[in-house]
């Protein structure tokens, strides 16, 4: 807000802004806050090539009007969903033999069965849905990276190393694989939705490379958007989570280095904005988004369909009390009525969670 109250003194006192890279009166479209220089729209561009760090974080001027909210935290105001706790599971199971697991994401299915992708051991893990006792696992030559479930009975596994994508079938006892994809750039998050069609949002690449791209269930490419600018996220392999909703043709996006959660279009506009500190694992059902907060020990809800002159407002779902200890991960199944989350590094609490109404 300050940097385009400077932009509007500047027009009013007749003063024609410089870039700092070009050194050429053009209108600024972005400062960074370590270098301290504001650029025009091509050495942005430049810039974010150059600097390809999550410390060099552009503020753009301009552009879509961003709506923006604080955290309602007051559990006297209720959210569309409630949990409570179900049952605590480790990810550390027997076989593994060089330390504890390291969760990278998880799917709950329709049956309540949960899948576990473990980066340390390059594997799947299948726990049972009663108690949530360890049952069996795939393992694989690379670090598997995404998840996201498919169907009822099939998941999507990035594999970044390979560039590829693979889809497994979940047997009574087995990880069976049905069909695979290759990515140009490495495949990061992933995330599932029907709307018209059946579709993947998946991030690829990192730095000048990074963006998300819209595909088809067989790879074909529907749509990209580009995270050149990073005015939505920054690309690393590490610092987004997203889910998206086909029908509406929005991404949801947890910006890791910015602490907020952007609403984004296919276009790449950002529709809206909120706050949340330290935002990890995001998770899209219908017209809520259940966030993550690391650094508060909580779960959130908010709705994602606004009105107008609606404000994004994020409502308190879980927190420690309820075992919630530096989640980073999560999942939800609607027909499961269970949420998923990974706290404190290799463990993970289940809730029963559903519709007040």
């Amino acid at each position: 807000m300050m940097m385009q109250a400077h932009k509007e003194q500047t027009k009013k006192l007749g003063v024609v802004p410089v870039c700092d890279i070009c050194k050429k009166k053009k209108e600024i479209t972005s400062n960074c806050d370590v270098c301290k220089q504001s650029y025009c729209e091509s050495c942005t561009q430049k810039h974010n090539t150059n600097e390809a760090t999550k410390e060099h974080l552009q503020a753009s001027f301009g552009g879509t009007k961003i709506q923006e909210s604080d955290i309602e935290q007051c559990r006297n105001v209720l959210g569309e969903y409630k949990a409570t706790h179900y049952k605590h599971t480790p990810t550390t199971v027997p076989g593994d033999d060089k330390g504890a697991a390291c969760t990278l994401g998880m799917v709950i299915l329709p049956d309540g069965r949960l899948i576990v992708i473990d980066n340390r051991y390059k594997s799947l893990k299948l726990f049972n849905s009663d108690r949530y006792t360890y049952a069996f696992r795939r393992n694989f030559t690379h670090e598997p990276r995404g998840i996201a479930a498919i169907s009822g009975k099939e998941i999507a596994i990035t594999f970044a190393d390979k560039h590829a994508v693979r889809m497994f079938l979940v047997r009574e006892g087995s990880f069976e694989e049905t069909g695979k994809f290759k990515v140009e750039e490495k495949p990061f998050c992933i995330s599932y939705s029907e709307g018209n069609e059946k579709s993947l949002a998946i991030e690829v690449g990192e730095g000048k490379y990074g963006a998300i791209i819209i595909t088809n269930l067989s790879g074909d490419l529907l749509k990209e958007i580009s995270g050149y600018t990073r005015r939505f996220g920054l690309f690393t392999g590490n610092t987004i989570r997203l889910v998206h909703d086909h029908g509406k043709q929005l991404l949801f996006i947890a910006d890791l280095t910015r602490d907020c959660i952007n609403c984004v279009d296919y276009d790449g506009a950002i529709v809206w904005k909120v706050e949340v500190d330290s935002p990890r694992g995001i998770h899209h059902h219908g017209n809520t988004l259940f966030i993550a907060s690391k650094s508060k020990n909580a779960i959130y809800q908010m709705k994602t369909e606004l009105g107008a002159e609606e404000l994004p407002i994020v409502y308190l779902l879980l927190d420690s009390g309820d075992g919630i200890i530096e989640p980073r991960f999560l999942s939800y199944n609607a027909q499961a009525k269970r949420l998923a989350v990974e706290v404190a590094g290799n463990l993970i609490q289940t809730y029963n969670c559903s519709n007040r109404k």
